[in-house]
């Protein structure tokens, strides 16, 4: 299970000994990339919703990081502003909610 770490006001993984703080831009930055790409899978997160979901270690304990189009949906290819929410691993409690742009 990869780790997600919070330094200088971001979070951010490493893949491929890369840190990644935008899970749906390329390791350079340059390219739009599918959260697949990184390990996320689509999950099904209730009433018909989906979201790109993946677990990670976070302070010790493991978490949901989830990424929708904004409309609970998981992400698409012309899905430009992605909502991503951090939760405990019983969907229970979200502690933080982030935005990222593609391109």
């Amino acid at each position: 299970m990869k780790e997600l770490f919070f330094e200088n006001g971001k979070y951010h993984f490493i893949h491929d000994g890369v840190a990644i703080e935008n899970p749906v831009m390329s390791p350079d930055s340059r390219f739009s990339v599918n959260p697949e790409f990184y390990g996320f899978n689509v999950w099904l997160t209730g009433g018909g919703n989906t979201a790109h979901c993946q677990e990670f270690k976070f302070n010790g304990k493991t978490i949901i990081f989830a990424l929708t189009d904004g409309d609970l949906c998981h992400v698409e290819e012309d899905t430009k502003e992605i909502c991503a929410g951090l939760f405990d691993e019983d969907w229970n409690d979200s502690f933080d909610g982030l935005i990222f742009i593609r391109g």
